[in-house]
């Protein structure tokens, strides 16, 4: 039910064109447009020609590049757009109000909202919640109980009011929870699991008897976001769901509350014919109990053929207290897999011992960057304000920048000034731009307290013309935090489209595949290239290239996400370059896939598979692609499961 609505809405959506409203662009103009919104700077002269052209699509076009780059000095503009004739327009300008959250634009989009045009209508709905002003909240509660709107509408906007806070717009969900459709109920429940709603507890214990697995889950969620530990045996009786995605939830529920009575069936679930995810789980739930029998059973799992499993069962281990598990985490030490050194570390951190921080002092040497960066975390864990000062220095001069990127975090959140000069020094002598990145955004936290802010407006200064735009954009922010006088000019980003480049990227009328082969199975992924033209132009040399060949999939979060693209196997990674993000309509579904980045405009080689709808994630990280074969693969996916390749395997014409 889910997918089949979210597709119906994705093709509304996604069509360039809603209705026509002018002849064909002028490819000049759309290329002049590409070129300002690559830049990420919005000339004002030609932001007032694009908005009066007599061409709906560049007019469209305007309205999205408004919302990607998110100037506020463009935001009456935009407005001006929400009044547009042509419906493309109307659609493009209330998506980009709601991406920069513009609260003047309430009253236009409330308008829109009653259109008749049901895709226009979605997205000022939609918008609306982002702004989540009052008037906004009363006209989404307005439609969410109108039994006369159409009902996938309805969903829809029960979904998209997860973002509200107040009672009103509460009130209006828990109206619904108990709706006779099934897409309504669903999404009504997560959105009072995602607001944590304490009065909708009854409706959560309802929830966990729903003929719909989905809202189980939701409800389970909202249960634990809301600490109801009365309802342990409520869910209980779900760890025996024949759903694995219901069971791995009530795992984590009796995990969070070490619920006592869970323990036989959490022992059970550890069993090697269990499902993975579920199975992790499990033994990661162990550790939260100190009987003899998690003891054993955790111990009988130190050897198991699962690395992942093994690992988990040493740092649960590690929790329960007993004073041989220091002589287990020794053993995974040696290990040639750097995941079970990684768990050794996180081990350690727990038993705190002389002996463990010894360990850690080791681990800290570990040849592989991830493992030296867990174990300085961990060693940051002891509280020994003069060791904490000696790891920081000694991670500050380490040749990765995990390590170092640790080290400045913990200077600037424990406001650690002593380490300033060495901030410093990394920012000159390294010249890695990651590492750069870091120590503005330390230096950026800590501004504030600086006494002698003359070597930091100096570094702000050399920040302020680097060649890159995001450590340029720090330098900015710096620069402000000391009350600095900045450049008047405005800063953009160095476009490399050309009208050749522009014509290949974004007329392209194909509709290419990608067939991920993993150590499970093959995945085929179809591209958006008239959604996010950058984004599958970037995954497409990638993998031509053999970028993503024998890789592994180093982030997986069960229900959640799969994720692949770093060439360091850490998560840490990028192919040296970053790219623009490409904000669109279309919303994370199960099987979507999305850039992963770290903040806006730093895209590069890694991307993610969703393992089910993530609807927090809509508008915030570019969807480029939908996986259409290979579903079941993705969910038999676990953490290190090698890629052999990735291959464009057709052009298919739509």
């Amino acid at each position: 039910m889910t997918n089949r609505l979210l597709l119906l809405f994705t093709a509304i959506v996604s069509v360039v064109v809603l209705s026509s409203c002018g002849n064909k662009a002028n490819d000049n103009t759309l290329y002049e447009i590409a070129v300002a919104e690559d830049s990420r700077l919005l000339p004002a002269e030609l932001l007032d020609k694009w908005i009066v052209s007599p061409d709906s699509v560049v007019r469209e076009r305007t309205a999205y590049a408004i919302g990607i780059v998110g100037e506020p000095t463009t935001f009456e503009r935009l407005r001006q757009l929400l009044s547009d004739q042509c419906e493309s327009v109307q659609r493009a300008a209330a998506f980009a109000a709601g991406q920069v959250a513009d609260s003047a634009s309430q009253d236009k989009l409330i308008v829109l909202s009653n259109s008749t045009n049901a895709s226009v209508r979605r997205s000022a709905l939609d918008a609306l919640s982002k702004i989540g002003t009052p008037a906004a909240s009363a006209r989404l509660s307005t439609v969410l109980n109108d039994d006369n709107e159409e009902s996938s509408t309805r969903a829809l906007v029960a979904q998209w009011m997860f973002r509200l806070k107040d009672t009103e717009s509460q009130n209006a969900l828990i109206a619904q929870a108990m709706s006779d459709d099934d897409y309504i109920r669903e999404r009504t429940f997560y959105s009072l699991m995602r607001r944590s709603v304490k009065d909708a507890q009854p409706l959560f214990l309802m929830g966990l008897n729903d003929k719909v697995a989905q809202t189980q889950i939701f409800a389970i969620n909202g249960l634990s976001r809301i600490s109801d530990t009365s309802a342990s045996s409520a869910v209980q009786p779900l760890l025996l769901s024949q759903n694995s995605r219901v069971q791995y939830h009530a795992v984590n529920f009796m995990a969070k509350f070490g619920i006592v009575e869970a323990l036989p069936v959490l022992i059970n679930l550890t069993a090697v014919d269990r499902d993975p995810y579920v199975r992790t789980a499990a033994v990661q739930a162990l550790g939260k109990f100190k009987d003899n029998q998690s003891a054993l059973t955790l111990m009988e799992l130190l050897n198991d053929a699962d690395i992942n499993v093994a690992s988990a069962a040493l740092v649960a281990y590690s929790a329960l207290g007993r004073p041989n598990a220091a002589t287990f985490a020794q053993l995974f030490v040696g290990d040639s897999d750097p995941r079970k050194r990684v768990a050794a570390a996180q081990a350690f951190g727990t038993i705190k011992t002389d002996t463990a921080r010894t360990m850690l002092e080791y681990l800290f040497a570990d040849p592989v960057p991830l493992v030296r960066g867990e174990a300085l975390d961990q060693l940051f864990g002891f509280d020994k304000p003069n060791l904490t000062d000696r790891f920081i220095e000694s991670a500050l001069a380490d040749s990765d920048y995990m390590p170092v990127a640790i080290a400045t975090n913990k200077v600037a959140t424990d406001r650690l000034m002593q380490h300033l000069a060495s901030l410093r020094n990394v920012y000159y002598a390294n010249q890695h731009i990651e590492n750069q990145q870091s120590v503005l955004d330390a230096l950026i936290e800590l501004a504030d307290s600086v006494s002698d802010k003359a070597p930091l407006a100096t570094l702000a200064d050399s920040a302020l013309h680097h060649s890159d735009f995001n450590i340029r954009k720090r330098g900015r922010e710096l620069a402000s935090k000391l009350m600095l006088k900045i450049p008047g000019t405005e800063d953009k980003f160095e476009s490399d489209l050309t009208p050749e480049r522009f014509d290949l990227l974004y007329n392209r009328t194909d509709s290419p595949r990608v067939r991920i082969t993993t150590a499970r199975g093959e995945i085929v992924i179809e591209l958006y290239p008239e959604i996010a033209p950058k984004a599958v132009a970037n995954f497409l040399k990638l993998a031509d290239s053999g970028f993503y060949n024998n890789r592994i999939w180093h982030r997986v979060v069960p229900d959640f996400v799969i994720q692949d693209g770093c060439p360091r196997g850490d998560g840490w990674g990028s192919p040296g370059y970053e790219i623009r993000c490409e904000y669109n309509h279309l919303p994370f579904e199960r099987g979507s896939v999305g850039m992963a980045t770290s903040g806006k405009d730093t895209g590069g080689s890694q991307y993610f598979i969703c393992h089910s709808a993530q609807p927090h994630l809509d508008g915030r990280y570019t969807v480029f692609g939908k996986v259409i074969s290979g579903l079941d693969i993705v969910d038999q996916i676990q953490l290190g499961d090698s890629i052999t390749s990735v291959t464009q395997i057709t052009t298919g014409v739509k």
